[in-house]
């Protein structure tokens, strides 16, 4: 599947990808920045190693307050990138949401490398160690590999270009 992004959403994730790098952080909290407030103690964004310790309770996880099952209105619009033909909204912090053709969110993208990094996978083979249960990968057509894990629930995909986890899916 080949994704086309417009010119300034390629350079703005280019620059998103930079910044992310090289560790720049903002002050502001995500209610700052228009995301639901939280206290979830499955938050992605506080403690991305539940993805690991606690993948079973995927349904209850929430990508910077927001969960699988919500309607995509709850998505910050001064947060959103662009929406992608493929159902992918885009944020301007990296992560992203699916949307279903009902408008409620079906996946949570969790491709922000500050939370990637938190995860100490370093390796394609660190995967399966890291999650401590069988993976099933498939190559993508677009130079990544996709892992599926906990009955699909959790997808890991890995990067080839850049030898590393790209993202983080949470699938409902």
């Amino acid at each position: 599947m080949r994704m086309n992004f417009s010119l300034p959403a390629m350079i703005f994730l280019a620059a998103s990808a930079t910044f992310a790098s090289v560790g720049c952080k903002s002050s502001r909290t995500p209610a700052d920045q228009g995301y639901p407030t939280t206290s979830s103690a499955l938050e992605i964004s506080t403690d991305p190693t539940i993805l690991i310790t606690q993948p079973t309770q995927w349904k209850s996880m929430t990508l910077y307050g927001i969960r699988i099952g919500d309607h995509q209105s709850v998505l910050p619009k001064v947060q959103t990138v662009e929406q992608l033909n493929a159902g992918w909204i885009l944020m301007r912090n990296g992560n992203r949401y699916l949307s279903s053709n009902t408008d409620h969110i079906d996946a949570l993208g969790v491709c922000e490398k500050r939370l990637i990094d938190q995860l100490n996978i370093n390796t394609e083979n660190d995967i399966a160690k890291v999650f401590n249960t069988k993976v099933t990968a498939i190559p993508a057509d677009n130079g990544n590999t996709i892992h599926y894990l906990h009955d699909n629930h959790i997808r890991v995909v890995w990067s080839q270009l850049e030898n590393r986890v790209a993202a983080v899916n949470v699938w409902k």
